[in-house]
């Protein structure tokens, strides 16, 4: 972490300085300006975080030598880095403690029972508790891991023999493999995309930045593992024995199709055959491929085995034409080669891995336990799921049902007041940041026309995605979504589920699930809200900007204590959740997003001159920042790589420079009562301790 006294003398250097903390602790004892005391319940309890969170000797501790350790030092004593896995990574600061109390939170909800009261108006409390129903059957049919290890393998197999009646596994009276048709192989990979299986042709939905037009790009092939596994003997050898073994665990010791071999050698001879295919696919797979546009017909004639046309328009919503695609042609024509040499039997066995390998982790674990151990082998994380089994099932319900328990999280944490404070800090960011565009030596004038033509405020209202807040081209998420579904409208959340049917069944849950997810992956193409970028979980304690179509996203989660709450002075929200926004939209108009126009395509806007101006200013973060050390991977002291870090470095530094202006103005009619036990500390100060907020890393 850096000091904050970092960010001041970065704030000078961009155009505008803030205030600094005294040199001397005693110059602290000012106050607040003859305001009174909040004494609620959560005032005292937030009170008490934010001083056991400073330094034990903090009376002694020069804050602009050394304020984290000011702010945080009796956080860090408190909060030990939990030991990981060799080699593991392990993040403790406040925004992994606010997801562990979110995840509480959730726990709850999911094991307790529907609450009729809310302070949301438009929740038909009929059918809340039927959505909350259909969530709560699909969370206990994970749970019940009794029901999971009754029903054994069966529901598996039963979908591979569907699998088995779109794609036959044929033979003719010779015992050679038949071919495979265009139709018939076409209508298959339209069956497995339906079912989110993987194969060697996937796609994936998403602006694209050159022309936001074309929004399906066929991606890169995915078999579980990474493709330069494929050249590790060692590693081969495992995942041979652990397809072998899948293989067993489904099939058992069945007969083969000639009617003659063991089942063991069969298994073990299928395995390979399928692991080369899926070397040849994952060496055609070019990741350097160039995106290029191209039409459906275009793509057709490349690779005749399969309709690439029907293949997508199958999984288009109505009403959708595709015009063009990213389609990398020259893997298309690689696969094609492939194809032509590939039997039926190993095409066949082919895509029955894939479905091994995507709904075996439904079933019990003790038919699964090849997969973890070979993940175990290999040290990735597949197939490794949490350690306990709420885990496995909030994710179940958050990737598939999210918008239901969201709806309950924002009934339990979050409010309409929470929502017009979190409305306000946006618009009076947006309205700083704006302003100090004007302040700018270091951009041209023709460059701050375009710059304020994507930051300058405008109306708030609410539209496509959670809380919308249209700004000239950005779109701020706040808390919650607000259409499509409407997350505190039951109806509407009802709607969105309709098409899932939840039984008691966890397995058949998960292919229902599936189904679903595959579809409103492609209805995105009509309700451009639903695009990756665009969708965080409302229970998320974290944030992001997308450049590509000019949104930040603020979830609920993340608008809690400490970085927020109506119910505490307004300086700490703007100091903490009101820095983050500052921080995010401060990306709208940086280097990063300087060949982002305001209408989400690739155009530079900034000139030479802004370009050139803008590197000499960097270039002091990035001395600055390069100075100071964090511990690396074996203790020892590390120098933070300022070229790298060097955007987020300035996003820091203009998100609490904005948010501190905003909330200058703001204090004037704002709520800024003094706090329990820190009545010497000013308003300012408690500021920017509440943009600390006790992180640790």
């Amino acid at each position: 972490m850096m000091v904050l006294c970092i960010w001041y003398a970065s704030l000078i250097v961009f155009g505008g300085a803030v205030f600094a903390l005294p040199n001397r602790n005693h110059e602290i004892v000012r106050g607040i300006d003859n305001e009174s005391t909040c004494t609620s319940a959560k005032c005292v309890e937030f009170a008490k975080t934010v001083k056991s969170a400073l330094a034990p000797n903090y009376l002694t501790v020069d804050p602009c030598v050394d304020f984290s350790k000011y702010a945080c030092d009796g956080w860090r004593q408190t909060h030990t880095v939990p030991s990981g896995s060799p080699g593991m990574r392990v993040v403790i600061d406040m925004f992994s403690i606010m997801e562990a109390n979110n995840e509480k939170i959730l726990r709850s909800i999911l094991d307790g029972d529907f609450v009729k009261e809310t302070a949301f108006p438009k929740s038909d409390r009929v059918i809340a508790h039927r959505n909350f129903d259909k969530m709560k059957m699909a969370y206990n049919s994970c749970m019940d891991e009794a029901a999971i290890r009754k029903a054994g393998v069966i529901p598996l197999r039963a979908l591979l023999d569907e699998f088995e009646s779109v794609y036959p596994a044929k033979v003719d009276v010779s015992g050679t493999n038949s071919s495979s048709s265009n139709q018939e192989l076409t209508n298959l990979l339209i069956w497995l995309a339906q079912r989110s299986t993987p194969t060697f042709i996937n796609s994936v939905i998403s602006p694209d930045i050159k022309n936001p037009q074309a929004a399906i790009f066929i991606t890169n092939v995915d078999h579980g593992i990474p493709g330069s596994y494929y050249d590790n003997a060692t590693i081969m050898a495992n995942y041979t024995d652990t397809l072998v073994q899948m293989y067993r665990i489904v099939g058992g010791q069945e007969k083969s199709q000639t009617g003659s071999g063991n089942s063991s050698s069969r298994y073990v001879e299928k395995a390979k055959k399928v692991i080369e295919l899926e070397r040849q696919v994952i060496k055609a797979s070019n990741d350097t491929e160039p995106d290029q546009l191209d039409t459906l017909a275009e793509l057709d004639k490349v690779i005749p085995q399969i309709s690439i046309s029907k293949l997508f328009k199958a999984q288009a919503p109505a009403g959708y034409t595709i015009v063009t695609i990213n389609g990398k042609m020259a893997y298309l024509k690689r696969l094609s080669t492939i194809l032509r040499s590939t039997s039926r039997e190993v095409l066949h066995a082919y895509f029955q891995t894939s479905i091994i390998r995507t709904f075996a982790p439904r079933l019990d674990k003790m038919y699964y336990q090849p997969l973890t151990q070979f993940r175990n082998v290999t040290g990735d994380d597949f197939y490794m799921p949490p350690a306990e089994r709420w885990q496995v099932c909030l994710a179940e319900i958050q990737d598939n049902l999210d918008y239901i328990l969201g709806s309950v999280f924002v009934e339990r944490v979050f409010s309409p007041e929470a929502k017009a404070l979190g409305d306000g800090i946006v618009d009076s960011i947006l309205k700083s940041l704006a302003s100090r565009l004007d302040a700018l030596d270091w951009m041209t004038n023709s460059t701050k026309i375009i710059a304020k033509q994507k930051c300058t405020n405008s109306t708030l209202f609410g539209s496509e995605s959670m809380l919308t807040v249209q700004v000239a081209a950005i779109v701020s998420n706040l808390g919650y979504q607000t259409s499509n579904p409407n997350v505190i409208d039951a109806a509407e959340i009802q709607a969105f589920y309709k098409n899932i049917t939840v039984t008691t069944s966890y397995f058949n849950n998960a292919v229902a699930f599936s189904k679903s997810q595959a579809k409103k992956t492609w209805d995105a193409l009509l309700t451009n809200d639903l695009w990756d970028l665009s969708r965080m979980r409302i229970t998320s304690a974290t944030a992001f900007y997308a450049r590509n179509d000019h949104r930040i996203v603020i979830p609920a989660g993340i608008m809690q204590v400490p970085m927020f709450s109506p119910d505490l002075p307004e300086y700490i929200s703007y100091g903490g959740l009101g820095s983050i926004i500052g921080h995010e939209l401060s990306h709208a108009v940086d280097a990063g997003a300087q060949e982002v126009s305001a209408n989400g395509t690739s155009t530079r806007w900034w000139d030479n001159t802004t370009t050139t101006n803008y590197e000499k200013k960097a270039s002091c973060f990035v001395k600055q920042y390069a100075t100071y050390t964090f511990p690396n991977e074996q203790g020892g002291p590390e120098n933070v790589n300022g070229e790298l870090t060097m955007d987020e470095n300035i996003a820091d530094a203009g998100g609490i420079s904005a948010s501190y202006d905003a909330w200058k103005i703001r204090r004037k009619t704002g709520r800024n009562d003094k706090l329990p036990g820190l009545e010497a500390f000013t308003a300012e100060q408690l500021f920017f301790l509440g943009s600390e907020g006790g992180s640790n890393t």
